[in-house]
């Protein structure tokens, strides 16, 4: 499986971030001069190739959080009582959460995405903005 599958899009890569989720991670996107082509290029590098570099045409980076990473960001089921993460019979990944710490009952959130890492980077930006997840 190619590891754009199994990490975070570069665009929720850039959502977590502005939410200041700490970047720490075993895969990062960076975008980078490649003076040969003479264009930007965004590319994805483990944590050993980004130290290797000498980031002199580095101009931007963003943790390219794995599914394990997400899921670690995740709050434990007693937090939220239900969340969990699926495929569907469609081939889409989502992330469901069920709370009842709502006045009037339970609450239920779902992200939907192509990948599961990027289901699970939806729902941590979504927890993060309703302010039940903070880093």
């Amino acid at each position: 499986m190619k590891i754009e599958k199994q990490v975070v899009s570069l665009e929720l890569a850039k959502k977590l971030k502005e939410l200041e989720v700490k970047q720490e991670s075993l895969w990062w996107w960076i975008k980078s001069y490649d003076r040969g082509l003479n264009e930007t290029m965004e590319w994805i590098v483990s944590e050993y190739d980004l130290s290797q570099w000498d980031g002199s045409h580095i101009e931007e980076q963003y943790s390219a959080f794995t599914v394990a990473e997400l899921g670690e960001m995740l709050p434990n089921a007693i937090d939220i009582n239900i969340l969990r993460c699926m495929k569907t019979i469609r081939g889409e990944y989502i992330c469901q959460y069920r709370a009842n710490d709502v006045e009037g009952g339970k609450e239920l959130c779902y992200t939907q995405a192509d990948t599961e890492a990027n289901a699970r980077a939806k729902m941590v930006l979504y927890l993060v903005k309703e302010g039940k997840l903070k880093f």
